[in-house]
């Protein structure tokens, strides 16, 4: 189902949780030092803003470090 989503023309990749989300939103509002209790990643860094700090270790590349939601 995962292989199928990803290749629709339609697939739209989102940020979920609560922190992440919430965190984003401070920062669109103009919040700023946010530290978010949160692992890093090549997703992570891809969603969120790039003021907000991250307390977590990074995670490896090839380590599945987002869920996915259909």
């Amino acid at each position: 189902m995962v292989k199928k989503a990803l290749s629709n023309p339609n697939y739209k990749e989102t940020l979920g949780g609560n922190a992440p989300v919430m965190a984003t939103r401070f920062a669109k509002e103009g919040v700023r030092n946010i530290l978010l209790g949160s692992h890093n990643s090549q997703y992570m860094n891809r969603h969120l803003p790039g003021d907000i700090e991250l307390t977590g270790s990074t995670l490896d590349q090839g380590n599945s470090s987002w869920d996915i939601h259909l």
